[in-house]
């Protein structure tokens, strides 16, 4: 199996932010493409607001959940692939109305599905933005 590394590091998001990853594994979805691995991590991101600078306990405002989408392989290291969208915040929406704790991410060959609040979002892994949902 050989000794774990780093391969690379995405920041997504800022304070507040957080995924179903932090509490169960079953969150974080894993497919070996025999050249390396397809990652899927479903995440709701705190990226909006006035930035509190002043503040070291500010939390920004929720933005968006999503299930961010990786490539890994030994010799590239990580690279983003790009996002499957479930729900955007509008002005006023300090957080998501569904439930993200239970967002879970399924990837079957160049397909990926995002199950987020009972829905089940749809994309191609090459062209994300391609977006079919929610179901």
């Amino acid at each position: 199996i050989g000794t774990p590394r780093t391969l690379g590091e995405v920041i997504i998001g800022r304070r507040g932010s957080y995924s179903a990853a932090q509490s169960s594994h079953h969150a974080l979805t894993v497919l070996d493409t025999g050249d390396g691995h397809r990652v899927a991590l479903p995440v709701v991101r705190h990226d909006s607001g006035e930035p509190g600078a002043d503040n070291p306990w500010f939390y920004w405002e929720w933005t968006d959940s999503a299930l961010y989408l990786f490539d890994i392989d030994s010799a590239g290291g990580l690279q983003q692939r790009g996002r499957v969208v479930a729900e955007e915040a509008t002005t006023g929406q300090p957080w998501p109305l569904g439930d993200s704790w239970h967002d879970r991410g399924v990837v079957h060959g160049d397909h990926v599905y995002f199950v987020h609040d009972g829905r089940v979002w749809s994309s191609d892994w090459n062209n994300p933005d391609a977006l079919l949902g929610p179901q």
